[in-house]
């Protein structure tokens, strides 16, 4: 058998008191407060600091190379 409930249901349940609106349920009457924060440091960036480094000492090499060879 199914039962079918009405407002006037809800309202005898709450013991005569008007029943709690939204708002009142879920800001006044269970305050909950969360606080976040997110912090990113790059620890590993996939060695992309680390090939940047070679690159750019090969590119000053060949390019004392290049000086040398011109004089």
């Amino acid at each position: 058998m199914r039962t079918t409930y009405f407002a006037s249901d809800s309202y005898k349940r709450t013991g005569g008191t008007e029943p709690s609106s939204f708002h009142d349920q879920f800001v006044k009457n269970n305050p909950q407060f969360s606080y976040g924060l997110n912090v990113t440091v790059p620890i590993f960036d996939g060695l992309v600091t680390r090939t940047n480094r070679i690159v750019s000492k090969v590119n000053y090499q060949n390019a004392e190379l290049t000086r040398d060879n011109l004089v």
